[in-house]
């Protein structure tokens, strides 16, 4: 992450980890002006940058159930700082998948869906 949309620019942050969620604010050339989950803001190559949803567990723990109306069949437990792939949002829940569990967790939960954002 860079302080301004060039490598003319002072490196800012070196992520370690893949796929973390960032929101995009602006666009300048291939350069994306992006925020973390922290809050952190400067810019990145779009080339580093997939297109591939993904969000973390804002929460301590947050449960993950195998169906999004059934509060009663929890399948995992998802601890604060997961790496989940989302794959369908509604108002309230969201799909997500880790590895060969996939299921339903509160999309308040999460950090990487906007607030009125309904992914099909």
């Amino acid at each position: 992450m860079r302080a301004g949309p060039g490598r003319e620019y002072p490196v800012l942050w070196r992520y370690k980890k893949t796929g973390l969620p960032m929101l995009v604010e602006a666009e300048f050339g291939m350069w994306r002006k992006v925020v973390d989950h922290e809050g952190t803001t400067g810019w990145m190559r779009g080339s580093v940058l997939s297109l591939r949803r993904m969000a973390l567990v804002i929460d301590g723990s947050a449960k993950i159930y195998a169906t999004a109306n059934d509060p009663n069949k929890i399948v995992a437990i998802a601890e604060k700082n997961a790496l989940l792939e989302l794959q369908s949002c509604s108002v309230t829940m969201c799909k997500v998948a880790k590895g060969d569990v996939r299921g339903w967790i509160g999309r308040d939960s999460l950090w990487g869906v906007l607030e009125k954002e309904v992914l099909n």
